[in-house]
């Protein structure tokens, strides 16, 4: 006999949205939840990195280079003490 979850209110612990996923895609869908969006861009696109990522009044990034971007201002925002946050 299937038990109910009691629901909490807050979505994002409920997760409401994942009724209408099968149970695959659901996994799928709650392992990326776990993810930043920075790892899931990543993992998506690492055999991509020569690939245009970005254009914005004609300057063209590849992946590579916005994840060069990206991990240099990681780095100064952690020479300036300011870390990863945890929620």
């Amino acid at each position: 006999m299937p038990t109910e979850k009691t629901l909490t209110g807050y979505p994002s612990i409920d997760k409401p949205w994942l009724k209408y996923y099968s149970e695959n895609a659901a996994q799928y869908v709650t392992d990326r939840i776990e993810q930043s969006a920075y790892q899931c861009i990543l993992e998506a696109n690492k055999e991509r990195m020569h690939y245009i990522a970005l254009e914005c009044f004609g300057v063209k990034s590849t992946y590579g280079e916005l994840f060069k971007k990206i991990e240099k201002t990681a780095k100064a925002l952690r020479s300036y003490g300011i870390g990863k946050v945890i929620m």
